[in-house]
């Protein structure tokens, strides 16, 4: 995966925050990302592991390790590396329901398990994630894909919560009409109070509501 001497190649770059006198002026994301070509090279620095520990999400000696929703993180920086973008979009949702989200809040536990970073800098796979997430939304891989065929069935997931979208976005995805049911009166822009821009860009939630409406999801509050 990527290029098998990349990471002697290449050192690891990621993304470069804002000046803090800037950033104090203004609640928005306050991080520079990188260029598509120097992502590139950060996808050619996966290196062709025997066991790729990054996507293992396991517990070892109590300690959780890897990604735990086992995305397939040497293929896809494979594919960042080669340029192909919207392949690259298709294995990391392949795994992830919502990378809008994880690219910008997940703790990247695949950064501390990747073998990379025994002897070095590991691979900046959340940078990588983040790109691939964006560069979909600018391409419009990441439009709305509703059902070809609906199954006429309902189903409720009870609770709202990160479990809860993916439960009603797999279901969805096989025709289901599935409402998410959630236990108090809040909305989609409640998450804009619990985490603000700086944290999780707005523009993602409402771009990820948006298509969730086309793909004819709803959401039923009020469940106490």
């Amino acid at each position: 995966m990527g290029k098998p001497t990349g990471f002697m190649e290449y050192k690891r770059e990621v993304s470069v925050a804002e000046d803090p006198k800037k950033r104090i002026q203004h609640f928005n994301e306050f991080h520079e990302h990188l260029p598509k070509e120097k992502q590139r090279l950060q996808g050619a620095r996966c290196m062709e592991c025997g066991v790729p520990f990054c996507q293992s999400g396991m517990m070892i000696c109590g300690m959780a390790s890897g990604c735990p929703l086992h995305n397939l993180v040497p293929e896809w920086n494979d594919l960042v590396y080669t340029g192909n973008w919207q392949q690259a979009y298709n294995r990391l949702k392949k795994t992830n329901n919502f990378p809008e989200f994880t690219s910008r809040v997940c703790p990247a536990l695949c950064e501390a398990a990747c073998t990379c970073g025994l002897n070095g800098d590991p691979v900046s796979t959340k940078e990588n994630e983040y790109a691939i997430i964006e560069n979909a939304y600018s391409e419009g891989y990441a439009a709305a894909k509703p059902p070809v065929v609906r199954t006429g069935k309902k189903v409720a997931v009870i609770g709202s919560g990160p479990s809860g979208l993916a439960a009603a976005d797999l279901l969805n995805q096989r025709g289901l009409c599935i409402p998410a049911c959630a236990g108090r009166k809040i909305s989609h822009r409640s998450q804009y109070w619990i985490l603000q821009d700086f944290c999780l860009d707005s523009a993602s939630i409402w771009g990820c509501w948006d298509r969730w409406k086309t793909e004819r999801r709803s959401m039923q509050r009020n469940y106490v």
